[in-house]
Parts: C-alpha cells; sequence; structure tokens
C-alpha cells in the first residue's frame, strides 16, 4: 500500500482561498492522503463553509493566530502521531494540479535521502513558473518569474518553498520542525538549510505542479519587513560555520547593523534579545552537524 500522506492547509480568514484550493485538492489522483485544515482562529465563516461542502476534511482549530510555523508544528505533530509517512505542507491560496502529490512521493521514495521535495509553483493563471534564487548572505530567498520549462528530473535545491512542500516524517527527528518563534516567513529556508546540515537532502520536483496567487494571506508591508530581517539574521547566526559568517560577515553588518534602515535596526535588537535561545539551538545543530556548508551552498 502508498504510504499515508497528511496534506496540511493553515488558515487565517482565507474562505475565499479555501473554495478555490480545496475543490482542487480534492481532485488529487494519489491515495492515501488526508487534508487537515489547520486554523488560526479565523473569525470568517470558512469552518461552516469547510465541513458543509468537504465533510472529509479534518478541522483543527488553535483558537487564536499562532502563525505559520507553530500552527504547521502543530499539525505536524498530528500527522506523525496517526502515523502519516509524509507531511505535505500547502498554502490555502493555491490550486493544485492531480498529480501533484504523487510526483511529490515518487521522488522522495526514489531518494531515501531527500526530506524535503518541493513542488513546481505556477503562477495563478498558469502562463509563467515562480522561481526562487538562494541569496546565502542573506539566508533568504528571491522570487522570480520566469517562462515555464518542460518537467525534469527532480534536482537538489538549496532551499524548498514552505508554500508546497513534502516532510519525509522519518527524518523530523534529526531535523526538528519549524522554529516556533518565526512565527512566518524563512522558516522554510531555515529548515531545508537544517535538512542539509544534519545530512539530507532537498529536492525541487518539476513534474508536482501548483498554482499559487502568492501573498494571498500576506501581513502589512512594515510587518513583513521585520520578521524578513529578524529571521534572516537569526538563521545565519544559527546554522552557519564560523568559517560561513567570515566570508559574508561585511554584507551581513552592512545589512543589519551598519544600516539605516530602521526596520532592519529594530529586526536586530530583535533577533538580539532571542540570542540565548537561538545560541541553544545552535550548539544542539552544530553538535550534530553531518556536512558543511559548502555542500548546499554549491547549489546556491
Amino acid at each position: 500500500m502508498p504510504p499515508l500522506v497528511h496534506v496540511l492547509l493553515v488558515n487565517w480568514n482565507g474562505l475565499p482561498h479555501l473554495q478555490a484550493c480545496l475543490p482542487a485538492l480534492a481532485q488529487t489522483a494519489y491515495r492515501p492522503y488526508q487534508v487537515v485544515v489547520v486554523d488560526n482562529g479565523s473569525t470568517d465563516d470558512s469552518q461552516a463553509w469547510v465541513q458543509a461542502n468537504f465533510p472529509q476534511v479534518r478541522w483543527l482549530s488553535l483558537g487564536r493566530n499562532l502563525g505559520f510555523a507553530a500552527a504547521n508544528n502543530l499539525g505536524i505533530r498530528r500527522a506523525v502521531a496517526a502515523s502519516a509517512a509524509y507531511v505535505a505542507l500547502l498554502n490555502n491560496d493555491t490550486r493544485v494540479e492531480p498529480d501533484w502529490l504523487a510526483a511529490l512521493v515518487a521522488a522522495a521514495q526514489e531518494n531515501p535521502r531527500a526530506a524535503i521535495c518541493q513542488a513546481r509553483q505556477r503562477t495563478w493563471d498558469g502562463q509563467q513558473e515562480i522561481r526562487f534564487r538562494f541569496v546565502p548572505a542573506w539566508a533568504e530567498a528571491e522570487a522570480f518569474h520566469t517562462p515555464i520549462a518542460p518537467p525534469g528530473p527532480p534536482q537538489p535545491t538549496p532551499f524548498a518553498s514552505g508554500c508546497a512542500m513534502l516532510l519525509r516524517a522519518a527524518a523530523l527527528s534529526a531535523i526538528d520542525l519549524f522554529d516556533p518563534r518565526y512565527f512566518m516567513y524563512v522558516e522554510d529556508v531555515d529548515l531545508s538549510l537544517r535538512a542539509w546540515i544534519a545530512g539530507y537532502e532537498v529536492l525541487d520536483v518539476p513534474a508536482a505542479v501548483i498554482h499559487h496567487r502568492f501573498a494571498g494571506s500576506a501581513a502589512p508591508a512594515r510587518q513583513r519587513m521585520h520578521w524578513g530581517y529578524r529571521n534572516q539574521l537569526t538563521t545565519l547566526l544559527k546554522l552557519y560555520e564560523p568559517a560561513t559568517l567570515r566570508r559574508f560577515w561585511p554584507v551581513i553588518s552592512a545589512r543589519w547593523f551598519r544600516t539605516r534602515n530602521r526596520f532592519a535596526l529594530r529586526a536586530t535588537l530583535a533577533c538580539l534579545t532571542w540570542l540565548p535561545g537561538t545560541l541553544t539551538r545552535r550548539r544542539f545543530i552544530q553538535r550534530h552537524r553531518a556536512v558543511p556548508d559548502a555542500h548546499f551552498l554549491a547549489l546556491a
């Protein structure tokens, strides 16, 4: 029997997105899979609509907005406890192609060292691909659009987008889950790099296609900037080897410490208040490191 997959949709007042996402998701060809909506305290009619139209979808209500990272962590733990072999994370502002999940599972099954497999994103109208360029000195990935390319085999990538990724449950004990402090943004970069550091692989799977509205549930720009700067610097301090930090220090210093950007400066202060917890996490990650940073930086 094929391995069980739990598909998690984190939702916060996302009824219009769910109304497009769930009908397409119901056409997923792969079996067996279970869809779980992890709801961050929505006050719209999301729950009533889902329960009326998709009673087979499980609803996990958190009662308040815990953010993308912590909400997914709760869903992942529930999925693992329910004996799911894989956990697929999917943004609610997406529309999947029927074979998306089968392609992700096939890539993971054929590559036992792959802890994370990401789907290939396209624009909502299907006219372009949404690709990502990893920026090592920022611990961030920048999105850009390209013409649609013929699907090839899975390829290693330094970073997998949390918009549509498959996690191998058996690898999570070594990698751990999202850093719940992040709330949202950069948590997928952090998780991807931890997978590489622990000796696993991260794969891009072009045959797994989803369509993404992009930033459908985004926070205000000022909040996004704060979370982004804070979480990027935290990831750098937590994960990189001393030699890597020295290599990128001119960029890090200019971006976070010698800048006049008040958003960056405030985020730097917030990052420094986390430093004791970050250093505790760093010691654990470095103690269990299996490969050097160069292993994934070569893919950037």
